[in-house]
């Protein structure tokens, strides 16, 4: 049973108790003499987010402890005992068995593997089973407790807002920690590298060719000079971009502001500024594909000698 499968469930059983809780506190409002508190929408999503939630909690759980419990009940499997005792060899042995699990039509390179595989796939099958009881049975039981719970004053829209507030807060602090965990390892890594070359022979060297396998020696700081990179980023940034997007950025200004009808307008500024909005290295990405190949053939046509695809003319020209 794939994880795909139990979230599927998680999220049918939500929209379910969505329907029934919906159903419910429309009832009240045409039986009831006051105003509901909330509306029958409120009372929906309130009992969705309990059906939802902690199956959707198990549901990830569990289909990281599957993987564990079916190779542990493999190994308990008459057919473990012709597994090697070397580590690395019995670990290759299982990756292959629990390969072959999981694809059938999967070829066998070693016999152990094969006799593996029956059983474990035998134990994904009975686990996958278990799995997708649990999870109806956590739906439903959570989904109840929050249909019992609704009644016309209930405080349905104060508690999904809570929840949905938690949520934001959460996706926000993960923005926030994801930055604060590249910052430390940039930092991490700058330390390090500082540690094999000098910050002089780095900010001041003229020679970029740094060799990763090499092991460090005195004369690695002079494969590491990062003039060049700057000079690149200059050059292609500053020069080649600029003299293509100052003309034609102003010409399209011009255009847009003194000459376009109010149609063209509409539908040429949102589409440049879709175009400022993607990142520069996704351009970088079409330029090498692209646009890098046409210019050496061009260069190779009127009769450059040796033209290359590693272009600074290719890079300025999409940048600009």
């Amino acid at each position: 049973m794939t994880p795909s499968v139990l979230l599927l469930i998680a999220a049918g059983l939500g929209f379910i108790a969505w329907i029934a809780a919906r159903a419910k506190a429309s009832a009240f409002r045409s039986s009831s003499r006051g105003a509901l508190h909330s509306l029958p929408s409120y009372h929906g999503w309130y009992a969705a987010l309990w059906a939802a939630i902690p199956a959707l909690v198990f549901a990830l759980i569990w289909s990281n402890v599957v993987p564990n419990l079916a190779l542990q009940s493999a190994l308990a499997d008459p057919a473990a005992q012709a597994l090697p005792m070397m580590d690395m060899e019995r670990n290759a042995i299982l990756s292959e068995a629990m390969t072959i699990a999981r694809n059938p039509d999967q070829p066998a390179f070693n016999a152990t593997a094969q006799a593996l595989a029956m059983p474990i796939r035998a134990a994904f099958d009975r686990l996958g089973l278990i799995g997708v009881l649990a999870t109806v049975v956590i739906g439903f039981a959570g989904g109840g407790l929050a249909f019992l719970r609704l009644k016309p004053d209930f405080t349905a829209r104060t508690r999904v807002e809570r929840v949905v507030l938690v949520v934001l807060l959460l996706a926000s602090l993960a923005a926030i920690l994801t930055t604060i965990g590249i910052i430390a390892s940039l930092l991490y890594e700058t330390f390090r590298f500082f540690q094999i070359v000098s910050p002089l022979d780095f900010l001041f060297g003229t020679t970029w060719t740094p060799d990763p396998i090499a092991a460090p020696g005195p004369d690695t700081g002079k494969t590491y000079g990062a003039i060049p990179l700057f000079w690149g980023t200059l050059f292609i940034g500053a020069i080649i971009a600029m003299i293509v997007a100052i003309p034609l950025g102003l010409m399209c200004a011009i255009y847009l502001t003194q000459y376009a009808s109010a149609t063209v307008r509409r539908w040429m500024k949102p589409l440049l500024e879709i175009l400022a909005g993607i990142p520069t290295v996704v351009y970088g990405y079409f330029a090498a594909l692209t646009v890098a190949p046409f210019i050496r053939d061009f260069a190779a046509a009127i009769g450059i000698a040796n033209p290359s695809t590693e272009s600074a003319l290719a890079a300025g020209l999409v940048m600009g």
